[in-house]
């Protein structure tokens, strides 16, 4: 994408989720994870992918215990954009999973001016629209099914 829009690129590679606090704060302070985040303030286009809260569909959920995947539904959580948590009414959550987290955190993704989310099957139509709701989402790069699901098929797995 830097390529294609005459930018430079700022790659580095961390998980998105640790086992502890400490490990993911001291990757934080690598340089080039830091140099990366500390552009986040500039960044005006993101592109994104939304997981929603359940098996099969979130990055996040699956790398969880099942007892943290039960904790933070408890909390609302429905959905994930970017690995920030997102509740039903489309606002970032802080969550005990935050401080364990290679994310860019849920405030400054709101003060991205466009983000571009994608999503992929029918059962994503929930979290989809929290996201849309929230005021994250400034366009969705999808398939039919999806763009003319209501949440309430959810149920569904794909568009089919």
């Amino acid at each position: 994408m830097a390529r294609v829009g005459g930018g430079p690129a700022h790659v580095f590679y961390a998980p998105m989720i640790l086992d502890d606090a400490q490990t993911a704060a001291a990757m934080r302070r690598q340089g080039n994870i830091a140099g990366a985040f500390a552009l986040v303030p500039s960044v005006t286009v993101a592109v994104v992918a939304i997981g929603a809260w359940a098996p099969g569909l979130s990055t996040i959920y699956d790398a969880v215990t099942p007892a943290e995947r039960e904790a933070l539904a408890a909390l609302g959580v429905c959905a994930e954009m970017a690995g920030v948590f997102i509740g039903r009414d489309g606002r970032p959550m802080a969550t005990p999973l935050d401080s364990r987290m290679i994310v860019t955190p849920g405030a400054a993704l709101e003060r991205i001016p466009f983000a571009l989310a994608v999503a992929w099957g029918i059962a994503k139509s929930p979290a989809v629209c929290a996201a849309i709701r929230g005021g994250l989402v400034r366009g969705l790069v999808t398939h039919a099914s999806l763009a003319q699901a209501r949440p309430g098929l959810a149920g569904q797995r794909d568009g089919r």
